[in-house]
């Protein structure tokens, strides 16, 4: 008798070149950058992508991530002579989860629906690393009074693009396809927004519910949601990014999966049922007329 097991894969991460990041305090979070790098001269940074696993694993697992380098990882991949390379076991008995990754995610994970994973000495429920990446950031956004017209000079199309003049002013495109130009007026936050973290919370999901983009939140659990990532994934991806979302002339959007597996070569072995891959670009294009 075979038995068939089912399970797959979740990632999101971010590809950041706005100017607020790229700038000293990157050796801070970044402790692997020698601190005499010129951050300007590095570009751009995957940052600290997650990756979860669901379903019914089996007892061992090779996730293998083709980049020729990576900065922190955790836990530490197994090998590094050609990509990066995790050996993954099924936990068994008794163990207790690993809690190290808050050094440097700076919060806890609220995802419970992902499987607990035993690599080297640590369980724990994901992966993380950092990397520094080449993209070509070939989005043009003009700000105005009214609104903001984007140009995507990118040879493919770009999804849930979100531009913000301030925190209380903000435009979304639903995508915009390869050599597309939209305009978009800016929108502003319902002003009878409840207020502390429950209300919040329950306005955040009122506004999933009901199709709503009043908030940032929303924005990108809804997002997240409808690419079929669960609460608990998109819970946490949300309280990593939500705050960069809001800075004035913040932009950020997401990539189509190819563009991303080929950006970020990742394969799994076994083969999962489905691999679910959310990388988003944050840049910042100031306010410019």
């Amino acid at each position: 008798m075979i038995l068939l097991l089912s399970f797959w894969i979740a990632e999101w991460g971010v590809i950041r070149t706005d100017a607020d990041f790229l700038g000293p305090s990157c050796h801070q979070r970044y402790l692997w950058l020698p601190i005499e790098m010129d951050i300007r001269k590095l570009g751009i940074i995957l940052e600290k992508p997650v990756i979860y696993f669901y379903g019914e694993l089996p007892e061992t697992l090779i996730l293998h991530l083709g980049l020729s380098e990576i900065g922190t990882a955790y836990p530490p991949p197994h090998d590094s002579t050609n990509g990066f390379t995790w050996l993954i076991k099924k936990p068994k008995g008794r163990y207790y989860p690993d809690y190290k990754h808050r050094l440097a995610l700076r919060f806890d994970m609220l995802e419970r629906e992902a499987d607990f994973l035993l690599i080297g000495d640590s369980t724990i429920r994901f992966i993380y690393y950092d990397a520094p990446m080449v993209y070509d950031d070939s989005l043009d956004v003009i700000f105005s009074d009214s609104g903001a017209l984007a140009l995507n000079r990118h040879s493919h199309t770009l999804y849930d693009v979100r531009v913000c003049m301030g925190r209380n002013s903000w435009t979304v495109f639903d995508s915009l396809g390869p050599e597309e130009s939209s305009f978009s007026a800016w929108r502003s936050p319902d002003t009878s927004a409840l207020v502390g973290d429950e209300a919040r919370k329950r306005r955040m999901l009122w506004d999933i519910e009901n199709e709503r983009q009043d908030s940032a939140e929303a924005f990108l659990m809804r997002a997240m949601m409808r690419m079929g990532f669960t609460q608990g994934a998109a819970e946490d991806f949300t309280r990593c990014w939500v705050r960069e979302l809001m800075k004035p002339g913040a932009v950020f959007w997401r990539l189509p999966q190819p563009v991303v597996d080929s950006l970020i070569p990742l394969s799994v072995a076994p083969r999962p049922e489905k691999a679910l891959r959310a990388i988003w670009v944050l840049t910042n294009k100031g306010k410019t007329q």
